[in-house]
């Protein structure tokens, strides 16, 4: 909003009112006053007149100046304003920008959490298989051995009947599964 003064047309109209209020007294003093006083009184008044018309006169001159001077300034203030409305339009959009990016970074995080959860429940997971592989091979080694020992044991075995008969003796090996006897 502008300054009422600052308005041209404005100024000029409270200039004419001034002059027309200087004009109306001079006339309205000349008319009350005497006739011998009345010529002296007019050129008086008449000097006042001039005085306040070119007092006007400079009045309006710098009125246009300032005028003049305004028109300069009244499209530095738009081209401000402008820019002002482009800024704040750039700031909303980067502001919309932020919000989005940080819902997806919390999307993202969340992401990250449950995909950190299942790696550690997979290493878990991996941990306890790699457990019971080692057992199932320290088992499969103990059982290995347990054969090793007992072919051993059966070879010796074997060997003290062939002295004790003196006939080679072939060995009966019990299935576990079906129960059955098998010759060798």
């Amino acid at each position: 909003m502008t300054n009422i003064f600052e308005t041209p047309l404005l100024m000029a109209f409270v200039a004419g009112c001034i002059v027309a209020w200087f004009a109306a007294r001079l006339i309205h003093s000349s008319a009350a006053a005497s006739k011998k006083s009345g010529d002296h009184n007019v050129q008086a008044l008449q000097a006042e007149l001039r005085v306040v018309m070119k007092n006007s006169e400079k009045s309006f001159q710098e009125l246009r100046a300032k005028e003049k001077e305004l028109v300069p300034l009244r499209g530095e203030v738009a081209k401000l304003r402008a820019a002002i409305k482009n800024r704040e339009g750039r700031i909303e959009k980067i502001k919309n920008a932020l919000t989005e990016e940080c819902s997806k970074t919390s999307k993202l995080r969340e992401s990250l959490a449950e995909h950190a959860t299942e790696t550690v429940h997979a290493r878990a997971r991996v941990r306890q298989v790699e457990t019971e592989m080692r057992v199932a091979e320290v088992g499969t080694e103990a059982v290995h051995e347990e054969m090793n020992r007992l072919a051993a044991e059966t070879a010796e075995l074997t060997g003290q009947l062939q002295r004790f008969h003196g006939a080679p003796v072939t060995p009966e090996i019990v299935d576990s599964d079906e129960g059955r006897t098998a010759r060798r």
